[in-house]
């Protein structure tokens, strides 16, 4: 990502942010391209999280797999609402730099009881992988141009806001889809923003 698609992603997930409600659900930020960077750890500041996507700089290298990883870590680590729902989101190409890694660090956070949404950005996406690394097939959102992020990211604040259900650990592949029927607005939500490096 760069120039445009870079500030439309930026803005996009600003948006998000503030789709949540941050007095009782938290977010983070996790940055991936050789190495994994947690740019800013779960909190209930809006605007620390804003600071970090602004800082986000361009770097050579998709390892999916380690983002994935340290964002699993931070949603099940110290910093967590044990009352809240945790759910990963990995904006990316798909094009990872080791697909099998990338299918186990997954399957290892789906297994802790993480919900994974990813979004394929671009064209050229691997989006048989990204598939493979979403909860379930309507986890994944394909966004073939960047100027489509602020409507993807929208839908996924109302599907996550709205349609809440506890996550079973008893599939390391695949987790159970989320039943429309069973909304439970009131729960908060640790969400980790997982974004390939531009």
């Amino acid at each position: 990502m760069e120039g445009q698609e870079i500030r439309d992603a930026k803005a996009a997930a600003i948006s998000f942010l503030h789709l949540m409600d941050l007095t009782t659900s938290q977010a983070g930020l996790v940055t991936f391209a050789k190495t994994a960077s947690l740019n800013s750890p779960l909190t209930h500041d809006t605007t620390m999280v804003e600071a970090a996507l602004d800082n986000v700089k361009a770097e050579s290298g998709s390892y999916i797999d380690r983002g994935i990883n340290l964002a699993a870590d931070e949603l099940v680590g110290a910093k967590r609402n044990p009352l809240a729902t945790p759910i990963m989101i990995v904006l990316s190409d798909g094009r990872a730099t080791d697909e099998s890694q990338t299918r186990v660090a997954a399957a290892q956070a789906k297994a802790r009881g993480i919900r994974i949404l990813t979004i394929g950005l671009g064209n050229h996406v691997n989006e048989v992988l990204l598939r493979d690394v979403a909860s379930t097939l309507e986890d994944f959102y394909a966004s073939p141009s960047s100027s489509d992020l602020m409507g993807i990211y929208t839908q996924i604040a109302a599907t996550i806001v709205t349609c809440q259900a506890p996550i079973s650990n008893s599939s390391l592949n695949r987790l159970p889809a989320i039943e429309e029927s069973t909304p439970v607005p009131s729960l908060p939500i640790d969400t980790a923003v997982t974004v390939a490096e531009p």
